[in-house]
């Protein structure tokens, strides 16, 4: 069992969140490269009334546009990866450094407390409730989730607290339309 973050992990692409991912049961948010959408950022801000918001983006200056963008996020760490330990083909990002060093930059956040919610959302959950692509994505604008498959809904409703009544009220608002 991969050990838990305590935090909502910000990195620049799906090379970074594959390594991650591989490592820690978190939730990562992935801005692809200089953007950030401005979903995105609303999930941040809800989620940073809970976690911390922690920013590990390249050394770059794409990596530095991200830093500065999610500054006015309450909540927020850096953490940097010493770029000498990570160094593959040539590049120096966060998917290129040793699994070490990514473990050294983000232990801290291994061993917070955690919050205890009730919510224990899953996938047949949102089938048995009629939860389909577009009602997924009226949901996830409704609730500040941002933009999300089913696998990154999940995720991101447990890690809120967010419970199926919930999810059932918008959907009647989105029924009611």
């Amino acid at each position: 069992m991969k050990p838990k973050l305590d935090c909502v992990l910000v990195v620049e692409g799906t090379q970074d969140a594959s390594l991650i991912s591989s490592l820690y049961d978190v939730c990562i948010v992935t801005t692809n490269g200089y953007e950030c959408p401005k979903a995105e950022i609303d999930f941040l801000n809800r989620a940073s009334r809970l976690y911390p918001i922690v920013i590990l983006t390249d050394s770059d200056e794409a990596g530095e546009s991200i830093r500065v963008k999610l500054s006015s996020i309450n909540n927020t760490q850096h953490v940097r990866v010493d770029p000498s330990k990570c160094d593959k083909r040539n590049k120096h990002g966060v998917a290129e450094c040793d699994i070490y060093e990514i473990k050294r930059v983000l232990s801290q956040f291994s061993h917070q407390k955690t919050q205890n919610f009730s919510s224990n959302i899953e996938l047949n959950d949102l089938a048995n409730i009629g939860l389909d692509k577009a009602k997924r994505e009226y949901v996830a604008t409704k609730l500040s989730l941002g933009k999300c498959n089913s696998k990154t809904f999940i995720k991101r409703v447990n890690l809120l607290g967010i419970t199926l009544d919930n999810i059932k009220d918008v959907l009647r608002e989105y029924d009611n339309r």
